[in-house]
């Protein structure tokens, strides 16, 4: 009986390591303070089930969550026709400069999935 709590223990991990990943924290914010340079004090912060957006047209910076809905994606960025920029981002905060950042909590989360599953 010791063994089977031992694997619910794993799957108890894994499946809030899965869910805590597929959640990310982004900066939300429309207007002055929200172009570049960036003011992260002119922002909110906003859980996201999705990715990050920075979308910038004529200058005009826009920063928000765009939900998944189950499709993930991926980190990069496009122009659409008329110049909008879309730059789709998936770690926390990450939309709040050029650069990327790993989430320190998720590569810890990683880690000890992984080790556990030994």
């Amino acid at each position: 009986m010791h063994h089977v709590s031992f694997w619910y223990f794993r799957l108890l991990v894994i499946a809030a390591t899965v869910t805590y990943v597929l959640a990310v924290l982004c900066y939300t914010c429309i207007g002055d303070g929200c172009g570049d340079p960036f003011d992260e004090s002119q922002a909110k912060q906003q859980s996201c089930n999705g990715s990050c957006l920075k979308e910038i047209k004529n200058d005009h910076v826009q920063r928000h969550c765009m939900e998944s809905f189950g499709f993930p994606f991926d980190d990069e960025c496009i122009i659409k026709v008329g110049g909008t920029e879309t730059c789709f981002c998936s770690t926390d905060l990450c939309n709040g400069s050029d650069k990327r950042n790993i989430s320190l909590i998720s590569v810890i989360m990683s880690f000890l999935a992984f080790v556990w599953l030994k």
